[in-house]
């Protein structure tokens, strides 16, 4: 897990430019060309490094000679100013159902714009397309045969698109491009503009309460036959690092009266995992956005937005809740009874949706689960690299004399709330 983005530097940039342009200048005078994998790696280090003009030259190349490379795929999305291509007629019946949802005159389609380059191998691109009226709307393009999340707004969300504290984003226009290996869809969203996540202690409370509903709601729809593409991931036990990993990392970086308890209680959750598989087996199962933090949530007024539905799932009921309240969010420090009251809404959310809920030990395993095993990696990846090949002594020295009085005591905090969640959970399984 060695971060080396800390110990990228100038040195790098520089020897990433120089390769970059001896090997536009060989292309050019008639050389060979490598594998084109290569070759789009090179290109995509150099446009990190500013070198952009030389990074297209070479992309360009590799696109010519195999266009259908999924490195070069990659990084042509990841390339400056990417927005993907989308066919005429597609983006043509996506402006004239927005212009038909809002009652005015179709307009035209000005240009698009990044919004996000797709980490997941099937999306593609997320732009933003300008119409000549002012409006804005966003196209996800997504490749694969049936992409999940494709799959959610046709099937799932087309028939219970919000609740009364939840809803998806308005769907424009969905579409796929005929005879496209590997095929493209284009699913057209309303523009929401700057989300707005929720931070404050009502803005998480209203968000578990709207994420309880939704689990309920979309898990009694997609309980009957017609769904089983939904899969339901097998539970890992306690996806974990090994605690001499842990201290390693940790040392140096916090004081040794907290990576003691830190490292014993990691131990005895490795101890307890056929335990703690067992109870996950046993708990209620039920829909799962699978990947609710705030950045995937936005309030509007009273109601939570919720988008990025690529990795919905089955799951355990209260999972959610654990990528909602993570190690991240400043308002659990600020309130600690915050997480109990949570806990509380998002099942109130449920009950009022079905009219029954799981029980408060079963929620408290399935959400304990999930924050113990999310935040522990979460804190990690957070942390100066410990020493290794990569990172010198001296180097690592220089991180934690600029990180130390800054991050210090909040790393700390965040730790013995892990430590604490991490008791609770070992008591549970126990119990």
């Amino acid at each position: 897990m060695v971060a080396l983005r800390w110990v990228a530097g100038p040195q790098r940039r520089r020897r990433d430019i120089v390769v970059a342009r001896a090997l536009a200048e060989a292309v050019a005078a008639g050389a060979p060309l490598p594998p084109a994998a290569d070759v789009a790696d090179v290109a995509e280090r150099a446009a990190r490094s500013g070198a952009r003009a030389t990074a297209e030259t070479l992309l360009t190349a590799a696109e010519r000679a195999a266009p259908d490379d999924p490195a070069v795929r990659r990084a042509r999305r990841r390339s400056v100013g990417f927005v993907g291509r989308v066919p005429e007629n597609i983006l043509e019946a996506a402006v004239a159902t927005d212009a038909a949802r809002r009652g005015v005159a179709a307009p035209t389609a000005v240009r698009a714009s990044t919004v996000a380059v797709g980490r997941d191998p099937a999306v593609e691109v997320v732009a933003r397309h300008h119409l000549s009226d002012g409006h804005t709307m966003i196209r996800k393009t997504e490749l694969g045969t049936a992409p999940l999340e494709v799959l959610v707004f046709g099937e799932v969300l087309s028939a219970i698109p919000g609740g009364r504290w939840w809803r998806a984003p308005h769907v424009q226009h969905l579409d796929a491009e005929p005879n496209t290996p590997p095929r493209r869809w284009h699913l057209f969203l309303e523009d929401l503009g700057a989300l707005r996540p929720p931070t404050s202690g009502p803005e998480l409370l209203a968000a578990a309460r709207a994420i309880g509903e939704l689990d309920a709601l979309l898990g009694a729809l997609t309980a009957g036959d017609g769904f089983e593409w939904l899969a339901q991931p097998v539970p890992r036990g306690m996806p974990l690092p090994p605690a001499r990993d842990v201290a390693r990392y940790l040392h140096g970086v916090v004081s040794a009266d907290v990576v003691t308890p830190v490292t014993d209680v990691l131990d005895r959750l490795h101890s307890a995992r056929p335990l703690l598989l067992d109870a996950l087996c046993a708990l209620p199962v039920a829909w799962s956005h699978g990947d609710c933090h705030p950045g995937n949530l936005s309030m509007d007024g009273t109601c939570t937005v919720v988008l990025d539905w690529s990795k919905s799932c089955r799951a355990p009921v209260g999972v959610d809740l654990g990528h909602l309240l993570g190690l991240a969010e400043p308002a659990l420090r600020r309130a600690p009874d915050l997480m109990a009251t949570c806990l509380d809404t998002f099942r109130d959310g449920v009950h009022a949706a079905v009219g029954t809920a799981p029980t408060r030990a079963e929620l408290e395993l399935a959400f304990g689960h999930r924050f113990v095993t999310r935040g522990l990696r979460w804190q990690l990846a957070a942390l100066p690299p410990p020493r290794e090949a990569a990172v010198t002594a001296r180097t690592r020295a220089a991180l934690l004399r600029a990180w130390h009085g800054r991050r210090r005591s909040t790393v700390e905090a965040n730790l013995r709330r892990w430590r604490n969640e991490a008791e609770r959970l070992l008591a549970a399984v126990a119990g």
